[in-house]
């Protein structure tokens, strides 16, 4: 039944493509940026997390999770955000590790499967505000993390927590990392790879004994540098472990509360393992929405307020409108 069989989008006419949309939306969206209100908390294992605030005096609040090389400063991150708070919630953008102004102290970064960090933003959230209620949107690699922390929380999460919603989100890691490697995605992987090689030299200059940069620059793919880095600095054998683990497939089955995961089928970062139509249609609180188009976060629409239609899908969902 959760199953959403029709979707309401409807792409542009001359915006039918995947990739035209995935571009579209990153390089020439207009929107109008929000003036964020910075807050860094420390957690417990001496090292900091930023948070981008937004607020209108709410009595709810929208926590939204970035994508792979993104932030908070992310152009979605700032659109959904701003619809939530033309309705009177409250927004508040999270930078994960390494992805806000100044590098994390620790040796660690965020990744796919890390939610430690996520339950702290949260702990946090409900130790020093008093919001009725509490959703969390993900994008992308952020979408991973809010399905898989949902999943592992099952029914111990916070009860200030109704809803979670995912955007494009690569639930099976394996599934994603064979698909980027197409051609086709050439241009979205040559950037990941920049941004991260970025980082991993900023990193290797804080733990120049524990980081060995040899051949980073030769890398090719993203498995191969998930391979030599992302895994091996968080804790995993290799990038297969990391990917296996990391999954947020496997823990769907568990969420207990209401959870809508909206993703393109022109999504050209996503395997066909991504849209788990048989497990929603057996779920009871998994909605699995799947557009026909829209590409990766984007699902362009163009009217006066500059509001995309996946920004008012998902504050419809939030507002019990499934």
């Amino acid at each position: 039944m959760p199953f959403i069989e029709n979707s309401s989008y409807v792409a542009p006419w001359w915006l039918t493509n995947g990739h035209a949309q995935t571009l579209y939306a990153y390089q020439f969206r207009r929107l109008s940026r929000l003036n964020f209100t910075n807050e860094r908390i420390e957690t417990e294992d001496d090292d900091f997390l930023d948070l981008s605030w937004s607020k209108v005096n709410g009595k709810k609040l929208i926590l939204a999770l970035h994508g792979l090389e993104g932030s908070a400063d992310s152009i979605y991150i700032h659109a959904v955000i701003k619809h939530f708070n033309s309705q009177g919630w409250d927004g508040v953008g999270m930078n994960f590790r390494g992805c806000g102004a100044e590098m994390n102290r620790q040796l660690r970064t965020y990744h796919s499967g890390e939610t430690t960090d996520l339950h702290a933003v949260i702990q946090h959230l409900v130790s020093n505000y008093h919001y009725d209620e509490i959703g969390i949107i993900g994008y992308s690699l952020g979408g991973n993390v809010t399905l898989k922390y949902a999943g592992e929380q099952a029914s111990k999460i916070n009860d200030k927590i109704k809803k979670v919603a995912a955007v494009s989100a690569p639930v099976d890691l394996v599934g994603c990392s064979t698909n980027l490697e197409a051609l086709s995605n050439s241009l979205y992987k040559r950037n990941f790879l920049q941004s991260l090689r970025q980082k991993t030299y900023a990193k290797w200059k804080q733990f120049p004994e524990l980081i060995d940069i040899d051949g980073l620059n030769y890398l090719k793919t993203l498995a191969e540098y998930d391979d030599k880095y992302t895994s091996k600095i968080n804790g995993f054998e290799n990038a297969m472990d990391y990917y296996t683990q990391s999954s947020s497939l496997q823990y769907i089955p568990k969420i207990a509360i209401p959870t809508l995961l909206i993703s393109a089928k022109d999504d050209s970062f996503l395997s066909e393992s991504c849209y788990p139509k048989a497990l929603s249609k057996n779920a009871n609180q998994f909605y699995l929405e799947i557009p026909k188009n829209g590409g990766h976060v984007a699902f362009i629409e163009f009217n006066k307020d500059h509001r995309y239609w996946i920004e008012k899908r998902l504050f419809s969902f939030f507002s019990n409108q499934f």
